[in-house]
């Protein structure tokens, strides 16, 4: 697995474009917006995609009654780990090992 913040070719493009587009006389911040609205540039979608694998994770050890996510809110060991996991400069592998870990 990849690691969330490691910058690929697209990160550099998408950076290039919202660059490039800010120059533009005028129309720059305009066109820099639309940019930003049009293409989720690919760290965002990491992200999302990371936090939505981490959800479907959750729910699934929830389902199989092994965690009830009303103490989970409560649990200090469990929103460290979180947080751990969150963190940007962690990458999925080491956070999907903590929080299988964690829920045993």
């Amino acid at each position: 697995m990849t690691e969330i913040n490691k910058l690929s070719t697209g990160d550099y493009v998408n950076s290039a474009v919202r660059a490039g587009l800010g120059v533009i006389p005028m129309l720059g911040p305009v066109a820099t917006e639309m940019w930003n609205l049009l293409f989720t540039p690919p760290l965002e979608k990491r992200k999302i995609a990371f936090l939505e694998e981490l959800a479907q994770r959750i729910n699934a050890l929830e389902e199989s009654d092994k965690v009830d996510i009303n103490q989970l809110v409560n649990n200090d060991t469990f929103i460290d780990i979180l947080a751990s996991i969150t963190d940007q400069r962690k990458n999925l592998w080491k956070g999907h090992n903590i929080f299988t870990f964690a829920a045993y």
